[in-house]
């Protein structure tokens, strides 16, 4: 096969993004939806960020005192799994003072239920009932963080990470005969089909390699219309010259057809 022209900038930036793209779109669904969970849960409380916990949680030698429930600040729902009260308590030889306290455990019984308060012996100010948190997004983030929002980074990481590459492949790439080396497994839930195939690089030496591919797609549809160790019409193995493991195997009609 001839050396592969290059092809337009549009056409190989369409066909790169396409590389993982189920990763890349599950990634932002949850970057999107973990985002909107946290922005309607902390303008519950005011978008109040959690120093004032941070500061608790790296403190030593906190000391305690006796506080006391005052009214609750909005009204409870069973099916909440965050509650908010209001407190107050006086530190040793100091001022009275007022908190409000986050908490998923059941809510006290009612005001004037006593609660034990932690407070910093320098700043009484900076404190909190034991057990609760002063604020709702140190309640949320931890979970939210690591179960939702990296997880999501990650996988539109991993998308960009890979289109890339795919890219780069394009630009620099040489183009080879492909063909069927083993059966297709397929994955029908997904749309996917996982394609074995080989080629030759510059140097005759033969190379294999595996990808997955959307069903749907031009590619897949040529895939399925192939046999094990036939060469793939209508698609061809595009690697790097110096690094021919490199390879993206992709269909003609993906890198034609449109302007530079």
């Amino acid at each position: 096969m001839p050396p592969l022209p290059a092809a337009p900038r549009k056409v190989r930036a369409r066909t790169a993004l396409k590389t993982w793209a189920g990763a890349g779109l599950a990634g932002i669904a949850l970057l999107l939806g973990g985002t909107v969970y946290l922005t309607f849960q902390l303008a519950r409380d005011n978008f109040r960020m959690p120093r004032r916990d941070w500061h608790l949680d790296a403190a030593q030698g906190l000391l305690q005192a006796t506080g006391e429930v005052g009214p609750y600040a909005e009204p409870l729902h069973a099916e909440d799994r965050f509650h908010r009260f209001h407190y107050g308590f006086t530190p040793e030889g100091g001022q009275p003072q007022l908190g409000t306290a986050w908490v998923t455990w059941p809510m006290p019984p009612g005001p004037g239920y006593s609660v034990t308060v932690e407070y910093l012996p320098s700043d009484p100010t900076m404190h909190r009932v034991r057990g609760s948190t002063s604020t709702l997004a140190a309640q949320i983030l931890p979970g939210l963080a690591g179960g939702i929002l990296l997880p999501g980074l990650f996988l539109v990481g991993w998308w960009l990470v890979r289109s890339y590459q795919t890219y780069c492949v394009l630009r620099q790439g040489r183009a080879a005969p492909a063909r069927l080396t083993g059966p297709r497994q397929l994955i029908t839930k997904l749309g996917q089909l996982q394609v074995h195939y080989a080629f030759s690089d510059q140097r005759g030496t033969t190379r294999k390699a595996s990808q997955w591919v959307r069903q749907g797609s031009p590619l897949g549809r040529i895939v399925l219309a192939a046999t094990s160790d036939q060469q793939l019409p209508g698609a061809m193995a595009i690697h790097r010259e110096d690094q021919p493991y490199k390879a993206r195997l992709i269909a003609a009609e993906d890198v034609s057809g449109a302007d530079r």
